[in-house]
Formats: structure tokens, C-alpha cells, sequence
């Protein structure tokens, strides 16, 4: 089957990695779009299995020339299958793009929804709910979304998360209770200019501090970009009980999540690590795409009000709570997610769906 496969985020990509090898194994022809990757930003095991993109952009590249270029790769050399992974702008354009030309459409993370009106992300989901022919849902909760939604269960198969088979390539083992230390602050807000959000964020740094400390605060780049444009960042940095961790490769992050006692999200990412690590999560939204944790008590929903937080941090910290989590096998897949995807593949009615009336050229 000659299959294209559309990625629009960085993360997504190295998630789908291991589903591109296994469909190249299983004898499809891929071809992969998606965004330039540094393989030091991954470190060197999951390097191994990072898959090129044919076509590629760089991060900072203009989102409406980004998505031409694919829809434009994907016309000049139409596949029988679109694959497709997140929910972002580029891939919501290619799923568009595919279904114009009658060609099948599989949706991977299928049924992810944070029931946020105001999110771009929920408002591709939706429309790529809309134009998938075939929805490979990551959880039982994601595929009662689509239930409810009107998808048809004959075109839903439930297939976990790529993003837990490249936690097991990783090699990061987990951390024994005993042995985890502090709090996990991973901070990406700064990625829009919400300086009032920017202010209570700086704000909240003392408060974990003294409930959850040492805190380590893993600073992404534009996070440190926006603290010094609005003066916030060398008070920061002198905060006592805060260490900063500059743009750390995702292999450290691993092994930063697996360490700690708690984390803390001001995004909403990191939950599916945290469920493969057995670490509570604090997450400064009132809403989230991973809504299995919040439903199982790994995760907590608090916005940014200071005693919010903290009787979270609180809650999520007591030695019987943190032994609960950790005793919960991992909430988002087992690490054989790849596989699956090509077993669906292979199934007779999912190819006829795909390709109605043609012939597949090959597996």
C-alpha cells in the first residue's frame, strides 16, 4: 500500500516513528511529511529510530507555506492511504486535501478531545473526526467520543498511543518511589504573549517551592524568551529552591519526569509520560486532551490560583496516593501501538473502506 503519512509537530513526528518502521516492515510504502528534527533534541537511543521526513520544514517557517507544501507533495504524488498524526493546522490541511481526491483517510489519536471551545487543537480534531474515513483511537475513552459523536464503531479500532511505544524504545526505566526527588515544572506558556499568565506563573514558583521543592524548571526556550523581554527572568532565577533546566533533549526529559515526586504543567504536556512513570500531575489549565488521567486521579486540573494548586500538590504528594499511581499500569497504550496500526491495515473490510472499488498495490 503506498501510504503518506502527515506529521505537523516535532513531537508528533518521533511518535509516529516507530508506526513508520513497522508499516515499511510489514512491506507498505511510506512517505512521510513532517518537520525538521535535530537528532541531538531526542538524544542517541531514540536518535535510532527517528524516521526523515521526505518533506520537511523548519520550525519557525510560515504555517500557511508549510501546509501548501504538502498539500501540494501530496497531489503531485497521490497515495492510496493518508495517514495522518495530531491535530495540527498542516495536517488538518493534507486530511482536506486527500479527501477532495477521493483517497482514504486514517486518523491516528482519534477521539482525543478536550471539550475546549476556544482551541484550535479541539477544532482540527473535530474536523479531521469529520474527514477521516478510518479512526485509530489511542483509548476505550476516545473511542466512546467518537461513539457519541456518531462515528460508526465498524470504522473505530482502538490501538494506544504511538507515544508509549517510543517511551519503551527510549530504555528510561522507572524510578523507584523511594528514589524520586522534588517537583517537575515543565513551563511553555511563554509560547504566546499572555503576560498576565506569564506573571502568575513567576508568582507560583515560590508557593511549590516551599510545598514540593527542590523544584526543577524546565524552561523551554520562548519560555525564557518572554521572562527576560518582560524583566521576570533573573528573579527567577535567584528564587531559592528553583533550578532551571535550559531546552533539555527529550531522553533527559524522560529521565527528569521518571525522577520526580510531581509534575507540574502549565500545557497540559507530559501526561502520558507521567501515566508511563507512575508520576502525579498538576495541570495549571481547566482543561485537558488527556482527560483518561484527570478520570483516573493521576492528573488534577487547576488553573493558576495558588490554593488550587497547592491542595493538588497537596493531595497528589501523599505517600498512599503517590504508591496508588505509581501501582496503575500506564493509562495511554503499552508499547505496541505500531504493530496494531498495521494490523488494521492489513484487515479486508479496512482496505476496502480505504480504496473502494481498487486495487492496493501491494500489502
Amino acid at each position: 500500500m503506498r501510504i503518506t503519512l502527515a506529521s505537523g509537530t516535532r513531537t508528533d513526528l518521533l511518535a509516529v516513528s516507530a508506526v513508520v518502521a513497522a508499516l515499511r516492515g510489514a512491506g507498505h510504502e511510506v512517505r512521510v511529511i513532517g518537520p525538521q528534527v535535530d537528532q541531538r533534541s531526542v538524544g542517541p537511543e531514540l536518535a535510532a529510530v527517528l524516521v526523515a521526513p521526505h518533506v520537511t520544514w523548519e520550525p519557525d517557517e510560515d504555517a500557511a507555506r508549510i501546509r501548501a507544501l504538502a498539500v501540494e507533495d501530496l497531489e503531485s504524488a497521490p497515495p492510496e492511504v493518508a495517514l495522518v498524526a495530531g491535530c495540527s493546522g498542516v495536517v488538518t490541511a493534507l486530511a482536506n486535501a486527500a479527501q477532495r481526491r477521493g483517497i482514504g483517510v486514517v486518523q491516528l489519536e482519534a477521539g482525543i478531545r478536550s471539550f475546549d471551545a476556544t482551541s484550535s487543537a479541539e477544532a482540527n480534531r473535530r474536523a479531521l473526526t469529520s474527514l477521516a474515513t478510518m479512526h485509530l483511537a489511542p483509548t476505550s475513552t476516545a473511542a466512546s467520543s467518537l461513539a457519541v459523536e456518531g462515528v460508526s464503531p465498524d470504522r473505530v479500532r482502538v490501538v494506544g498511543n504511538a507515544r508509549v511505544d517510543v517511551l519503551v524504545a527510549s530504555r528510561v526505566a522507572r524510578v523507584p518511589l523511594v528514589d524520586r526527588r522534588g517537583t517537575l515544572f515543565a513551563a511553555r506558556t511563554a509560547r504566546t504573549a499572555d503576560r498576565d499568565r506569564l506573571d502568575d506563573l513567576v508568582r507560583l514558583l515560590p508557593w511549590l517551592a516551599g510545598a514540593a521543592g527542590p523544584v526543577t524548571l524546565l524552561l523551554h526556550a520562548r519560555t525564557k524568551a518572554w521572562l527576560e523581554q518582560a524583566g521576570l527572568y533573573e528573579g527567577v532565577a535567584a528564587l531559592l529552591g528553583v533550578r532551571i533546566a535550559h531546552s533539555l533533549p527529550y531522553d533527559a526529559v524522560l529521565r527528569a519526569v521518571a525522577a520526580s515526586e510531581l509534575l507540574v504543567t502549565d500545557a497540559g504536556e507530559l501526561q502520558e509520560e507521567a501515566s508511563f512513570f507512575g508520576v502525579p500531575t498538576v495541570v495549571l489549565r481547566s482543561s485537558t486532551s488527556r482527560t483518561e488521567s484527570v478520570n483516573a486521579g493521576i492528573s488534577a486540573l487547576t488553573g493558576l490560583a495558588p490554593g488550587d494548586v497547592l491542595e493538588a500538590v497537596a493531595r497528589l504528594g501523599d505517600r498512599r496516593e503517590r504508591a496508588r499511581i505509581d501501582g496503575l499500569p500506564c493509562l495511554y497504550g503499552d508499547g505496541r501501538t505500531a504493530g496494531r496500526v498495521v494490523e488494521v491495515l492489513s484487515e479486508s473490510d479496512v482496505r476496502r473502506r480505504l480504496v473502494p472499488g481498487g486495487e492496493l498495490a501491494s500489502k
